[in-house]
């Protein structure tokens, strides 16, 4: 993905966020959000499921 497509998707996403009364964004670098990163790399990979507990790669993070 080039940096031309992720403004348009941060510039849509600040759009959308102005709707939601209260809601607040911030940039946060991969290595301070590992559990968001391996849960998204873990989406990816694996067929749509719903999950009731916190798996247990992501407890230690």
């Amino acid at each position: 993905m080039d940096v031309y497509a992720i403004g348009h998707i941060v510039e849509d996403s600040k759009a959308l966020l102005l709707g939601i009364t209260g809601a607040t964004a911030f940039h946060v670098r991969h290595q301070a959000n590992e559990a968001a990163h391996r849960l998204a790399r873990h989406a990816l990979s694996s067929p749509c499921e719903l999950a009731s507990k916190v798996r247990s790669n992501l407890v230690s993070v």
